[in-house]
């Protein structure tokens, strides 16, 4: 086959541009850090890099939700807690209340001191966390205990019997609340319309009121049901624990893989700076031998032909 001169050109030119093209991605490879810049680079690699991402990003959103659950729980925890020790004082109270050396008076006096404790046990099953009340199940913007009346001891529910979940993988979502469990929650039974019966705060008005009546054998029957209540709040708290440990080992899985693929990721897209430098000199080399051997063809004459 001849070959013309003006074949050798565009050969020539082609080179120059296979050497340029080259050149540019090693620049890039160098200037981004990264040896997958797009999908044509190495599209197995391209796709496992994607496959990555996907799974970090699943990671982390599954890390800030199992933080926020976590959050949850210690608070309720906390104030779970603060109601064990109310619980706890008013036993005390109850058993000085019980003893045949007190007056009226004196039980009276008593008396006075539960109506503190409720009313440190409504604040406390008004608890929130970040604007949110931890008992009101679902319906957190919504108060969920309201005291309507002292003298009888009516006591009102208004969230609903939701449960407040956090998604903590594929199909596995984890609750991080206290709220009713049915129509029972932690301070007792929730009936229709919202009252409120047969728990902490019907025991803690009972002995109340037993102290105001000066009714001994009542008081001394009531740190039964005071003990019931604590236990009831413990068990809520054994929950609480068994959720947190279970999140709390979630967490420390999830960190452990975040390390995991982001050391794969970083295998699979981030450049040897070192060999990529190496590369780029070695294609700027080549690109410029191109360009000289390209002009030296181009001063190429007719009398250089005949010659």
């Amino acid at each position: 086959m001849r070959i013309s001169h003006n074949m050798v050109g565009m050969r020539m030119i082609a080179s120059v541009q296979q050497n340029l093209e080259e050149l540019v991605r090693a620049q890039e490879r160098m200037s981004t850090g990264k040896k997958i810049n797009r999908p044509s680079d190495d599209p197995t690699a391209a796709n496992r890099v994607m496959e990555m991402r996907i799974a970090l990003n699943h990671n982390y959103q599954w890390s800030r939700n199992i933080e926020d659950g976590l959050a949850w729980l210690y608070q309720t925890d906390a104030v779970l807690g603060d109601a064990t020790d109310l619980l706890q004082k008013a036993r005390e109270i109850a058993v000085q209340g019980a003893t045949d050396t007190l007056t009226q008076e004196d039980r009276a006096a008593l008396a006075r001191q539960v109506e503190g404790l409720i009313d440190g046990m409504l604040k406390v099953a008004n608890s929130q966390l970040g604007g949110k009340y931890i008992f009101a199940s679902t319906m957190t913007s919504t108060k969920p205990y309201t005291i309507d009346d002292w003298v009888t001891g009516q006591v009102t529910y208004h969230g609903d019997t939701g449960k407040v979940e956090r998604e903590v993988a594929v199909d596995h979502t984890v609750r991080v609340d206290a709220g009713l469990e049915g129509s029972r929650g932690v301070f007792g039974q929730v009936e229709g319309g919202g009252a409120v019966t047969g728990g902490i705060f019907e025991t803690l008005f009972e002995l109340r009121n037993a102290l105001d009546n000066n009714e001994t054998a009542e008081i001394g029957r009531l740190i039964g049901d005071i003990d019931q209540g604590m236990d009831e709040v413990m068990e809520a708290r054994v929950k609480i624990g068994s959720r947190t440990n279970h999140l709390e080992s979630l967490k420390n899985q999830y960190m452990d893989q975040e390390v995991r693929f982001t050391a794969v990721l970083s295998g699979l897209q981030d450049s040897d700076i070192a060999r990529v430098t190496i590369e780029f000199t070695q294609r700027e080399i080549a690109y410029r031998a191109s360009l000289a051997a390209g002009a030296r063809l181009m001063q190429t004459t007719l009398i250089d032909f005949l010659r």
